[in-house]
């Protein structure tokens, strides 16, 4: 009995996750189509291992658009409380670290000043997380 709540349990939290990033990746396609995001601009913003100087104006209000409707972005500042996923991989306190750093990024439009901050935080958190 206890083997099967434990398989349901680990059933439930598998879906629940493939359901959470099938809504993230349902807001990202909205934020690129509502920027005009071609596929073209996406992929070669990709394929450039998504190096910053190559993010064209679209790309970064996608990102604005993106980071506001996931609310790691509001009234144009980050919000470490809305980072839950990396504080299990590193310290809170690395997080809020990472957040006060990065707000401090600016750039010459709301979009870019997003964008910024954005990859700022993605750089950042990335260098501490715990493998």
């Amino acid at each position: 009995m206890k083997l099967l709540v434990i398989a349901v349990l680990l059933f439930t939290s598998v879906i629940a996750v493939q359901c959470l990033r099938a809504e993230l990746k349902d807001i990202m396609d909205q934020c690129k189509k509502d920027n005009n995001v071609s596929e073209e601009e996406d992929r070669a913003f990709i394929e450039s291992s998504m190096d910053k100087s190559k993010a064209t104006n679209n790309i970064k209000c996608s990102s604005k658009c993106y980071l506001e409707k996931v609310k790691i972005l509001v009234d144009g500042d980050l919000v470490a409380d809305a980072l839950p996923g990396y504080a299990e991989k590193t310290s809170i306190e690395n997080v809020q670290l990472a957040v006060d750093k990065c707000n401090k990024e600016s750039g010459v439009d709301e979009c870019d000043d997003a964008f910024q901050k954005g990859f700022c935080l993605h750089e950042t958190l990335h260098l501490h997380r715990v493998q």
